[in-house]
């Protein structure tokens, strides 16, 4: 905290979508710099569904439902102002299909009268594996932060395990 003013609201939240059909997943982070110039990450928030059918207008309540809680949150609690939003998603969110007459993230952005629009995040072979690399490194540098609200990313992160090529 440069002014010693209070906890500072960050500059922008990160919505990471994984909107599936059977699993869905919605993670709200923050990125920050520290003292140090490091990057830290903070999990502020979710959205977990797990083995249930998820109607892709009900996600997209949920999430306009969080983002006014959190800019409600900065602005009145914190007296700062709204954070940029950012919403990134695979690609498979932006491939046209056919039941639904578009893609998904065009219909995200319709029913959310564009307050999101998600870039897709393109995964090339092994670029899973460098992900979960950096995780790791970032939660053994104590560079990522989980809120105690994220039981569901909590809970997924106790679960994961060494695959049979790691050490």
């Amino acid at each position: 905290n440069k002014d010693n003013k209070g906890p500072q609201a960050p500059d922008v939240i990160d919505v990471g979508l994984d909107i599936g059909d059977v699993n869905t997943a919605i993670i709200f982070g923050c990125p920050q710099v520290d003292d140090d110039q490091f990057i830290q990450y903070h999990i502020i928030d979710e959205l977990v569904y797990l083995k249930s059918k998820v109607n892709v207008d009900d996600v997209t309540d949920d999430i306009l439902h969080m983002m006014d809680y959190w800019n409600s949150y900065f602005t009145g609690f914190l007296k700062q102002k709204a954070p940029m939003w950012r919403f990134w998603s695979d690609p498979s969110s932006l491939r046209y299909r056919q039941s639904i007459g578009g893609t998904e993230a065009q219909l995200v952005e319709l029913k959310s009268r564009g307050r999101i629009r998600m870039e897709g995040v393109y995964k090339a072979p092994g670029t899973v594996a460098k992900r979960l690399d950096l995780l790791r490194r970032m939660l053994h540098e104590e560079r990522i932060y989980f809120s105690a609200k994220c039981q569901g990313t909590i809970q997924m992160l106790r679960s994961l395990r060494k695959g049979k090529t790691q050490t």
